[in-house]
């Protein structure tokens, strides 16, 4: 039974729920493109990248996703379920509409102005991006890993970014120095 579970997850999330969200991602990409000095590239191009690090950043402080989780957990503690998830989805958009706007800066400057050759610039981002994930040892988050359902995660758990790429390097570094002060 868990291999038909574990097949219709798969099924579901890469096939259904991950080609949604890239026909979201698309359908914003052509709204910014639109609506985003359409007359002038190079303006749309930077005034995206600009927006979109600017609100990622604030957004990613830690004092403001706690205090995004507080209200959130308030939210689960006092109202109804869904008062939670439009609360966390709301806060979601805004971050995803960021990410979209950013990387639409960053892939449209590479593709206009510095790798500006197609093939060429096409397989240095490819093989390029791929070298560094393996280096920085990140390959295995090319495919996204978790698709969760909105206000499964408690106490405001759901607002929360799991990212942990330098601090999971400074665990290691304090576990090695343990280990050797130890010994």
């Amino acid at each position: 039974m868990w291999v038909i579970c574990f097949l219709l997850d798969v099924m579901c999330t890469h096939y259904i729920l991950l080609n949604i969200i890239i026909g979201l991602w698309r359908g914003f990409w052509y709204f910014l493109e639109d609506t985003v000095f359409p007359n002038d590239k190079a303006e749309s191009y930077a005034t995206c990248l600009v927006v979109g690090v600017i609100v990622l950043v604030l957004l990613g402080l830690p004092v403001v996703q706690y205090n995004m989780a507080s209200i959130s957990q308030h939210i689960e503690e006092n109202y109804h379920m869904v008062l939670k998830i439009i609360f966390e989805d709301f806060y979601h958009m805004i971050i995803i509409l960021a990410t979209i706007a950013a990387w639409r800066g960053l892939w449209m400057i590479m593709k206009e102005y510095i790798l500006s050759d197609p093939l060429f610039g096409g397989w240095m981002c490819h093989a390029g991006g791929f070298f560094i994930l393996v280096v920085m040892r990140t390959a295995s988050t090319i495919v996204w890993k978790e698709i969760s359902v909105d206000g499964s995660k408690r106490d405001g758990d759901g607002i929360l970014w799991r990212v942990d790429y330098v601090s999971f390097y400074r665990r290691i570094k304090k576990d090695v120095d343990v280990k050797i002060n130890w010994i």
